[in-house]
């Protein structure tokens, strides 16, 4: 029901956070642009208003909502050029037309129309030319269909000399594929696919206790890219804090799964976001306003303020009730417990620990004994202590 015009385009799965669609292996996003319609051919379409995504593989049409997402492979673009209205082209909003490649048999010319309602067009048409011209699909059918098993072991041999001269031969094209990627800026940004497959599969060979790259600084390094496709303010625009916030509300329910408390402080988020992140940091300003949009964006993840003052960033599903009866189970078993002790024991960050000692003595759940030695809290007893049964008769 969602438009005859999405004929054109599959239906696409979404990231949890709706940041963008799932991606493909090796794919990256490249611009988004927000407000732009979607027609088929001339005609109107039922479809909101929607964000446009231009990958490295596809054309991407979400909706605002976040409900739906369309893709249009770019192997199925015929060709694509700007429109502009002969009459009253001053209010018009300006629009690129994709056509798409007929089916075989038919000479019927088919394309969609997008209508960018807050400016962009010329942006995503240099973005789409870009990725037409890389052709990035077209290069891991390529590698898949390069070498065939029997032109392997005429290349290497066979047996375990053959096995060894492969493995060598590998190592040396992953050495030579991230020397020449950051030569410059230019062969880096054409190399991108393949570094983002690289980097992944780095990952995964040290994940299974692989030594392969420990000895190299640049493997290490790419070890710590975290994140393939990070959200920036050229391929974002205007919608850089929004199509961040989603992102980071993904990382974090990953970051907050391995947290005590399913909590982790806005300073210590800093941190392994930036470094997920790789060259592409973020201001600490830009993060808070990210996550100041958790709650309006209906996200899984929200941003909390302690009267302390400190910030934090948990999951919406938790509850201080929850939190503070695991605190309260923890304390009966080991004892009353200061805020270091309980810092130790979870495995947090002590002023973390501090807050939550406190939720849970606003909720009844703690009560505390200060002196000299410090803050301490034990269970509170005081709710089921009966006066009566202990008066002396």
């Amino acid at each position: 029901h969602d438009s005859h015009a999405m004929e054109f385009m599959e239906l696409t799965s979404l990231s949890e956070g709706g940041s963008s669609v799932v991606l493909l292996d090796a794919e990256v996003v490249m611009k988004t642009q927000a407000q732009v319609a979607v027609y088929e051919c001339e005609e109107a379409t039922t479809m909101p208003e929607g964000i446009l995504q231009i990958t490295s593989h596809r054309i991407c049409w979400l909706r605002e909502d976040r409900q739906a997402a369309f893709s249009l492979s770019l192997q199925r673009v015929a060709h694509f050029a700007p429109f502009d209205a002969r009459f009253n082209w001053r209010r018009a909003s300006p629009k690129l037309d994709v056509y798409v490649l007929s089916p075989a048999g038919t000479r019927e010319e088919r394309f969609l129309r997008f209508s960018f309602r807050n400016g962009g067009r010329d942006d995503m048409l240099t973005e789409l030319t870009k990725a037409i011209s890389v052709g990035a699909w077209k290069r891991v059918a390529e590698e898949s269909s390069k070498r065939t098993p029997a032109v392997d072991r005429e290349r290497h041999g066979v047996g375990i000399s053959g096995l060894i001269r492969k493995a060598e031969s590998e190592s040396r094209e992953r050495d030579d594929t991230l020397a020449e990627a950051f030569t410059s800026l230019d062969s880096l940004m054409a190399l991108a696919q393949p570094l983002v497959v690289l980097s992944r599969r780095l990952a995964a060979a040290a994940d299974n206790g692989d030594e392969l790259g420990k000895h190299n600084d640049l493997q290490v390094a790419m070890l710590q890219i975290g994140i393939a496709n990070p959200v920036t303010k050229d391929a974002a625009g205007q919608m850089f804090h929004e199509e961040l916030a989603r992102q980071l509300a993904d990382f974090s329910e990953q970051q907050l799964a391995a947290s005590p408390g399913n909590m982790i402080t806005l300073p210590d988020l800093y941190c392994v976001f930036n470094r997920a992140r790789g060259t592409e940091l973020i201001s600490p300003d830009d993060l808070v306003r990210a996550c100041s949009l958790f709650e309006r964006l209906g996200l899984q993840v929200r941003m909390r303020r302690f009267p302390s003052g400190v910030l934090v960033v948990q999951s919406s599903r938790e509850s201080d009730e929850h939190l503070s009866k695991k605190l309260l189970a923890h304390i009966r078993q080991h004892g009353p417990q200061s805020a270091l002790q309980v810092s130790l024991g979870l495995g947090m960050a002590v002023s973390l620990a501090r807050e939550q000692l406190l939720t849970a003595e606003s909720l009844g759940f703690l009560c505390r004994d200060e002196s000299i030695e410090g803050l301490v809290f034990y269970p509170n007893e005081f709710p089921s202590f009966n006066l009566m049964e202990h008066v002396v008769r």
